[in-house]
This record gives structure tokens, sequence and C-alpha cells, in this order.
């Protein structure tokens, strides 16, 4: 494929006027041999782009005025095995009503390249595929929270750890009620963070078992975005007592002591 290629569509509405498709490069001494590249189907290139620049017309040239158009990224599978990506784009425009009935159409536009950028995008997806795997591994639960509403919109581990499914529901049904303000001010600091992370101890609930589970958690922030994730660890009564032993926050008892008063709606039936 290579570069930039340009493209020109005429379509009509009548069938006794064909439409016309023409592809050309900036540098016309190529434009034979990249029309003519053919994939493993056995169609040409120009024969992808023409198909690819129909359909999205179909669409584009139904409304009056110009209707500007980018098709999905399309693969290019080459004979040799090569794949190279790119993506239509154009703009398109129905023509009044002729007198001899119909109407005639134009669409023009370039096909990209867009392998370069399409190979960066799965590197990074997998990439992100690697994080969250560690980030599962690693942690005990994790949870997506939108700050305007406190509510989890997305939730991974949760029932393991607290017995129910946390998502779509408010954070706060399952922390202790001492620890709200805490919370919240963590979300704040952890937007306002140079790296907008924040770590901090949290008492939450399990509700059908009715006890405390004690978490450490890294709340992570998004400038840019509304929700926060939480990345949590439960805190066993070894890590609790060596905390206590090192100077840090005591919180002796607290995976497993019940403190039932200080939570709200907790109506679930004792483990």
């Amino acid at each position: 494929v290579g570069g930039v290629v340009a493209w020109r569509q005429s379509f009509h509405s009548s069938a006794a006027m064909p439409s016309v498709f023409e592809l050309s490069q900036a540098n016309k001494d190529e434009d034979g041999e990249i029309a003519q590249q053919v994939d493993v189907f056995g169609k040409t290139f120009a024969e992808v782009v023409e198909q690819t620049v129909r359909s999205a017309t179909l669409v584009a040239g139904n409304s009056d005025g110009p209707q500007p158009f980018e098709a999905d990224v399309a693969p290019f599978e080459t004979e040799d095995g090569a794949t190279q990506y790119f993506s239509v784009r154009g703009i398109s425009i129905t023509g009044p009503q002729m007198p001899f009935g119909g109407s005639i159409g134009l669409a023009q536009g370039f096909a990209i390249d867009v392998t370069a950028l399409h190979q960066k995008m799965n590197e990074m997806d997998k990439w992100r595929e690697r994080w969250r795997l560690l980030a599962h591994f690693i942690y005990d639960f994790i949870l997506l929270v939108d700050i305007t509403e406190y509510r989890v919109v997305r939730s991974w581990k949760d029932q393991s750890v607290f017995g129910e499914i946390m998502e779509g529901r408010p954070l706060f049904h399952f922390v202790n009620t001492s620890d709200h303000a805490k919370m919240m001010d963590s979300f704040s600091a952890a937007l306002l963070a140079p790296d907008g992370s924040r770590s901090q101890q949290f008492f939450f609930w399990h509700r059908a078992c009715k006890r405390r589970v004690a978490t450490e958690c890294t709340l992570v922030s998004d400038p840019s975005d509304p929700s926060v994730i939480f990345l949590g660890a439960q805190l066993t009564s070894i890590s609790v007592d060596s905390r206590k032993e090192s100077g840090g926050v005591s919180i002796s008892n607290a995976v497993s002591s019940p403190l039932q008063q200080d939570f709200q709606n907790n109506t679930a039936t004792p483990c």
C-alpha cells in the first residue's frame, strides 16, 4: 500500500449510468503497481479500496449536503503474507435531481496507510493486557470508582473478598462509616498528587459474614477522568502485627473484629 493514495468515485441513482471509481497516487509511475497489488483473496488493492468506499458512500451519500466519512481500518494481506492496514477517509455529496431522472453524486478522499499506527496500537494493547494481568495477580481486588457519585463502575475479584459483587453500587455501602471522610480525602489527595496516586488503609465491611476487612489500597487517578482505580490488598493478622511492631498504624484484630454498629445497610446473613 504505502503512503497516501487518492481516490475518486462518481455514483448515480440510475442503473443506466454505472458508477466510476478511480485510484491514483501523487507519483504517477507507482499508480499501476500499487493499484494492482493482489491480496490473498485475489482482489487488487484498487478493488479493496473501491469496495470500502462504496460501502461508506451508501450511507454518506443519502443525505443532502457534503457528508464527511471515515471507514474502519481495513487489512490488506498480500500474497507473500505481509499485512498492511489502511484507513479510507473522504467526503461525499449528492447532486440535485436531473431532468431525465436520477441524480449524480461525487465522493473523493484518501486511502491512508496506517500500518505503523496499527502496529503501535497493538503493541500498546499487549502491554495494557500484561499490566492488567499483573495487577490481577498482585492485588486481591480492583475497583473502578466514579468519584462524582462514589459509585463502583467496574469491579474485579470483589466477590471473593467481600462475598458479593460491588459493581453498580455505592462504594460507601461497603466501607466503615468512620472511614468515609478519610476515603473522600484520599480521593482528593490522589487527584492532587504529582504521580496521581495515594496509598491508604481502609476498613471494608463483609456484609455476609458481618465482619470488618482491613485493607491496604492504592488509589490511582487521571485528571481527565472522573473515575479512580482502586487497587486493594487484604491485610492479614501477620501483616497487621508487623505494621504495629514497626510503628505503623495499629489495626490489630481488624480482619475478624465485628463492628456492625459502625456500618450501614448490613442486612446479609452471617457466615
